[in-house]
């Protein structure tokens, strides 16, 4: 146990490897000399590599893999920004179906909005001193 302090294994990790064995074998770690278990299971390991040093190099390896992708994808979208003319009949009828969507959402809305407002009441608060019945002006 001693050595794989020495290499910097955490408690984590070595619950990490007794779940791992676990798993492997699909049975419950329940034994009769833990001690003994826990030198036999770490014999077994390679001490230089704790799993936490593993999961930190594959987190490492995923953020290089998403950086590198990152820079193909802005890489593609710099190729394709300047692709077509300003004025070029691609981006006019880009713009044109930009602005038909545009329109139809708009559109949505507002009758949404006319929708709900036919819907909820309107509650009247006060009426103007002219439009009382029986009421006169004085």
């Amino acid at each position: 146990m001693v050595e794989s302090a020495a290499h910097g294994w955490t408690a984590a990790d070595l619950n990490e490897t007794i779940d791992s064995w676990a798993k492997a074998h699909r049975i419950a770690p329940n034994p009769k000399r833990p001690i003994a278990f826990m030198r036999w299971l770490m014999k077994r390991q390679d001490l230089t590599f704790a799993p936490h040093i593993l999961a930190k190099i594959a987190a490492d390896q995923d953020e290089a893999v998403r950086d590198r992708q990152a820079v193909q994808l802005d890489a593609a979208r710099a190729r394709y920004a300047d692709a077509a003319a300003e004025d070029s009949p691609g981006r006019q009828a880009a713009r044109l179906v930009v602005r038909r969507v545009t329109d139809a959402a708009r559109r949505r809305k507002t009758e949404a909005v006319a929708r709900d407002n036919d819907t909820q009441p309107v509650w009247i608060t006060h009426l103007p001193a002219t439009a009382s019945p029986g009421v006169s002006g004085v």
